[in-house]
């Protein structure tokens, strides 16, 4: 089968820093980054010069990839009837067919499958696809005109990134020699159709009475070997079909038992196999009724219920887990922190700190002073419970009081958060877009001191919330930012379909093996691994707000405070 293809690209109207090339057989998206334009034009033209055969275009594009260190590049190209989807650095590759849109390429990798005449395809580069749900993809990739694609997708056509739109049709010719190779449902239909026809019935009828007996010997003989030569050939075409659909089945049951035996271990790679499975199960055809149509059928709905599954997506019920009111009437939590087993919450409405152990849940009240009226945040670690006020206050159990260990500072913009890593103590200071430290040395923290590296260059100016785990994370609307060793590192989120919404929280320190994202806009807690990649998420429906969450792997628990109640959703 030979294509044509329609396209339309989705520019970047703001930075511009993009690059598309679209010429069958392939199709490329590309953020230059610090490249210039005219250097990757000039790859492509030498590139044409070439002529490379298409088997050798993935190697080009890791090449080109690699020699320019592009922050994304995007493509995919059509060999016989195969699409090949390449994604380097980041970005998506989209594919409609019918009426039904699936994504086929969320992460860097690459995946190939059949591809059909009308088949719709959309390219998104990293910026491009960070900013897009998949409703809305599939709201875009189910009109077969691409031209209204980038209204759908984007209508204030504000965002950076490109993308490309491809719709594949079939050329005439090919049209043509499909009629040389009719189906066995186009035999059946022009059989029935030429022997049912007046003019033949007539002719035939007019001519049978002036047959002598041996004509009529040779003509049955003949009609008979007609016969049976149609029906060798239907039988023939059956058979091919059957052991093409037993092959794909093959392919298909090993590609179902790799997808479901990887949803635990990294539910992305288990969609994208089980992805994988369902474009080749539709390329599968069988005789309708027969047992290859029922094991098709077998095979599309494990593929649909392991996609399901590999999603990892939980609505669950808020239960509570602990009610402050069982230490002090109308008891009202704002803040939480959590070290092994101490869980340390604190009130601001009654300047109280309450403690309880998750493992028996026995709780006492720490303190109440009226200085905790104003308290921004609470950090618990070993034996030390610190308190971020106009400086930071250590509590004294013993004296009931407050004991300041770091004054306020005349070089601190706005300070938001504090966090504690090896008994060093970190600010988190958006005013300043800046992270501070003070080291910890006998029990006494000795003189400001930054964090971040002089030349790192990061606005975190609407930053909240910070985590520590050896690795500093920092919370800033909808993104989330991983400092290590005073730098920023290259980190992003791969594998979540829905985007973050702009009201975060983040939990993780040195005992967690995973990163967890509070989204109270999307009322969701969405579970990571170090590296970004998606695991699972827990979404409920109550309209209580939630002010904070701690995690604990050792009772695999998400506790979530919502006033004077600690709800706790059962880890998966």
């Amino acid at each position: 089968m030979h294509f044509t293809a329609q396209t339309k690209t989705i520019p970047d109207r703001i930075s511009q820093n993009t690059f598309v090339y679209q010429k069958l057989p392939l199709f490329v998206v590309i953020e230059l980054g610090v490249t210039d334009l005219a250097t990757v034009t000039e790859e492509f033209a030498q590139f044409e010069k070439a002529k490379l055969k298409p088997q050798t275009f993935k190697k080009w594009l890791q090449a080109l990839y690699a020699k320019y260190q592009l922050p994304s590049l995007v493509a995919v190209y059509v060999i016989d009837e195969v699409l090949t989807a390449v994604v380097l650095g980041g970005g998506s590759v989209y594919i409609a067919r019918g009426k039904e849109a699936t994504p086929i390429l969320t992460q860097v990798g690459s995946l190939s499958g059949p591809v059909k005449a009308d088949d719709r395809v959309l390219l998104l580069s990293t910026q491009r696809a960070q900013k897009i749900p998949l409703e809305k993809v599939t709201a875009a990739l189910g009109k077969e005109n691409v031209e209204q694609y980038e209204h759908i997708l984007f209508p204030d056509k504000q965002t950076t990134g490109a993308g490309l739109a491809i719709a594949f049709t079939q050329l005439p010719q090919a049209a043509n020699l499909a009629t040389d190779a009719p189906t066995i449902t186009s035999i059946d239909n022009r059989m029935r159709a030429t022997l049912l026809s007046r003019r033949f019935l007539q002719a035939f009828l007019s001519r049978i009475t002036r047959v002598k007996p041996l004509g009529w010997v040779i003509m049955l003989i003949g009609l008979a070997l007609i016969i049976s030569v149609v029906f060798g050939v239907l039988t023939q075409m059956r058979n091919r079909q059957e052991v093409k659909a037993n092959d794909i089945l093959t392919q298909v049951s090993h590609k179902l038992d790799e997808g479901m035996a990887l949803i635990d271990l990294n539910p992305v790679r288990s969609r994208e196999i089980l992805e994988e499975a369902k474009l080749l199960l539709a390329s599968a055809s069988a005789k309708p009724g027969s047992e290859t149509e029922k094991q098709l059928e077998m095979y599309q709905q494990k593929i649909d219920a392991g996609l399901a599954a590999a999603e990892r997506k939980f609505t669950v019920t808020l239960e509570p887990f602990f009610k402050l009111e069982l230490i002090k009437p109308d008891a009202v939590g704002n803040h939480l922190s959590l070290y092994q087993d101490a869980l340390i919450t604190l009130d601001t409405v009654h300047g109280t700190l309450y403690r309880l152990s998750i493992n028996n849940k026995s709780s006492r009240l720490l303190l109440q002073q009226d200085l905790l009226k104003t308290a921004q945040s609470v950090v618990v670690y070993g034996e030390e419970i610190l308190v971020l006020l106009d400086g930071v206050h250590r509590v004294q159990i013993a004296t009931n009081s407050l004991e300041q260990i770091i004054a306020p500072d005349s070089e601190w913009g706005r300070i938001t958060d504090a966090g504690v890593f090896d008994g060093n103590v970190y600010l988190l200071d958006p005013g300043k877009s800046w992270i501070w430290k003070y080291y910890q040395t006998d029990g006494s923290y000795g003189s400001r001191q930054d964090y971040l590296l002089f030349d790192t260059l990061v606005n975190i100016s609407s930053a909240q919330e910070m985590a520590i785990d050896g690795y500093v994370w920092v919370a800033d609307q909808e993104r989330i930012l991983r400092f290590s060793q005073g730098g920023e590192d290259v980190w992003r989120i791969t594998g979540l379909e829905m985007p973050l919404g702009k009201d975060l929280d983040i939990y993780s320190d040195e005992y967690t093996a995973h990163l967890y994202i509070l989204d109270r806009t999307n009322k969701r807690v969405i579970v990571l691994d170090k590296d970004g990649t998606y695991l699972a998420q827990y979404h409920w429906e109550a309209p209580d707000e939630i002010t904070d969450f701690v995690v604990s792997e050792v009772i695999n628990k998400i506790l979530l405070l919502s006033r004077g109640t600690i709800y706790g959703i059962d880890l998966r």
